[in-house]
């Protein structure tokens, strides 16, 4: 047997792990999974296809009446507003002083949305950043301009800068803000967890703090949190099989540190769910882009996932 190619192959995996500066995992989690309930939801279809407009569909948002939503990279910096009734976009907010770089996330909090510019999945971007805008500046016309305030951030613990598409740690698509403080859940191709960062939402560039992680077994592509602050999802796919991930019961922001249930809807194999909102505080909205399967926006009832739970 010529040993070469197996010589070639170990040699690019170790300079691969040492050029993304990661350690070794101390010991696999996947066991995890066997100890948390998982239950089978199959969530109601509430549009079948969004606009042809929204063809990426990756971060969403319920406010003001209207589903809200965007496109990631290359996309127009812009937020398109959905009436769920018409099904169709009645408003579009066009974010002045701000790229389109790769938006995946929106959060809210009472005076500010917030659009997350974090998508990374070359682990190569030094420019990551959040547009905060203000509410008080959106009227109901059609169109709409607002000006953006930009607040940087980096993951201190991130060391090299070199691409490796679909391997690296430091991707994002999700985030949620509470009180007065956002909330960043990374997108890791390499070990399939979420880290848990914090960041102030400031102007000036500064330091997301690690907080936690959770071993998901797949990516975080959007996370929510109910209007009452006492449930946090994240929304997801593992060989984009969607999952969601429902936390409640935990202490302050301590989303890790409560309850958990699984939630799978295989029969949706290959929707790419990226977008996810709360609805009210028993309605969990979910988004998909373009794909093999058209862009659409899922329906789940929290309480009948919970129920499901308590009966496993």
């Amino acid at each position: 047997m010529n040993s070469l190619p197996l010589l070639l192959t170990g040699m690019l995996l170790f300079l691969f792990s040492r050029i993304s500066g990661d350690k070794q995992r101390a010991a696999p989690e996947a066991d995890i999974i066997g100890q948390i309930k998982t239950v089978h939801i199959v969530p109601r279809v509430l549009m079948d296809s969004l606009p042809a407009e929204i063809s990426e569909s990756s971060g969403m948002l319920w406010w003001n009446g209207l589903i809200w939503t965007l496109n990631d990279s290359g996309g127009e910096p812009e937020l398109y507003g959905i009436n769920l009734q018409m099904k169709k976009i009645v408003q579009r907010i066009r974010v002045e002083k701000a790229d389109n770089h790769d938006w995946e996330s929106l959060a809210q909090d009472d005076r500010f949305i917030y659009i997350g510019d974090f998508g990374n999945n070359g682990g190569w971007r030094k420019d990551l950043c959040v547009y905060k805008i203000p509410k008080n500046r959106m009227d109901r016309d059609s169109v709409v301009r607002v000006t953006a305030e930009k607040i940087s951030f980096y993951y201190p613990e991130q060391k090299s800068f070199i691409s490796i598409p679909l391997s690296t740690r430091w991707d994002g698509e999700a985030m949620i803000c509470l009180r007065d403080t956002l909330y960043l859940f990374t997108k890791d191709w390499k070990w399939e967890e979420t880290q848990l960062y914090a960041l102030s939402p400031e102007s000036d560039a500064r330091p997301a703090r690690l907080i936690d992680s959770f071993y998901v077994r797949g990516l975080v592509t959007g996370a929510t949190l109910s209007p009452d602050k006492k449930t946090m999802v994240l929304s997801g796919y593992e060989s984009f099989y969607p999952y969601l991930w429902i936390f409640f019961n935990y202490p302050g922001s301590h989303f890790f540190n409560g309850d958990v249930v699984r939630v799978r809807y295989p029969e949706y194999h290959l929707a790419q769910t990226e977008g996810i909102t709360f609805l009210n505080n028993d309605t969990i909205l979910v988004s998909a882009e373009y794909s093999k399967i058209p862009g659409r926006i899922y329906a789940f009832s929290l309480e009948k996932i919970l129920a499901e739970a308590k009966m496993k």
